[in-house]
């Protein structure tokens, strides 16, 4: 299942924070949590279980250096200011590769637990308490 929504403040452009509960069901699949829509942000993992943070149709921002292969809930957060982005899994900090992306603001509509561009990428799996804040959040 996926939701899909609207709302300019839901697409807050370069700054931003993302939270939410995640539990994969399966592993191995490229799948997407969060999605903005071209040029936005895309939040999910590749199909060898790396964490990314992804310009949607453009390239990675970020992606874990360590894969997720297990299928218990674990509390994300993604918090981005231009040119510099934080993500933790259970309140530790995810060691990755950054690359530089400046994210747009999309004016359309946001899917959570799927893909907006491809209308694929499915998570497989639950999230809960999903949150976005026009905000770069304190990390602490």
């Amino acid at each position: 299942a996926y939701a899909v929504a609207s709302g300019a403040n839901l697409h807050p452009g370069d700054t931003f924070t993302v939270e939410l509960w995640f539990k994969r069901s399966t592993t191995g699949a490229a799948m997407q949590m969060w999605s903005g829509g071209a040029n936005d942000v895309e939040i999910g993992f590749s199909s060898t279980d790396l964490l990314t943070v992804r310009k949607e149709n453009v390239g990675n921002n970020f992606v874990s250096t360590a894969s997720y292969t297990d299928t218990n809930w674990h509390y994300l957060t993604v918090v981005r200011s231009p040119g510099s982005t934080s993500v933790k899994v259970d309140g530790v900090t995810v060691t990755g590769t950054t690359t530089a992306q400046t994210f747009v603001a999309g004016t359309g509509f946001i899917n959570i637990g799927r893909r907006v561009s491809a209308a694929s990428n499915y998570f497989s799996g639950s999230l809960q308490h999903v949150a976005i804040y026009s905000t770069a959040l304190a990390t602490s």
